[in-house]
């Protein structure tokens, strides 16, 4: 009885095939047969990269992750003047981040 078994393949090759299928214009099933792959493994490797592409879609970028570096952000010395502008015994500080985030912080009462 003869083998059947076909070649293992890595995530790499498997990536370059679903991208060849992809711009093809042939179906999976039809791809699967002119190359003599298992479709069954074509949908699965098929699913597993592009659940990999989202998850990495999803994790925030690196530059967002790594802190500045503490050299390259000036320091600011904000005080509260003695006497506040127009009778006001509080003081406020807000700071636009960026991205939608704001920094706000307030003498107590």
């Amino acid at each position: 009885m003869k083998s059947t078994r076909r070649p293992r393949r890595s995530a790499t090759q498997w990536q370059r095939l679903v991208s060849q299928q992809a711009t093809s214009g042939l179906t999976a099933l039809a791809f699967c047969e002119r190359h003599d792959l298992s479709y069954a493994s074509f949908i699965q490797w098929r699913r597993r990269l592009r659940q990999s592409e989202l998850s990495a879609e999803a994790e925030p970028t690196a530059a967002v992750q790594e802190p500045l570096a503490v050299q390259s952000m000036p320091f600011i010395e904000l005080t509260a003047p003695s006497k506040l502008c127009g009778g006001a015994d509080r003081w406020l500080i807000e700071l636009d981040l960026g991205g939608g985030i704001q920094l706000r912080i307030a003498q107590p009462r």
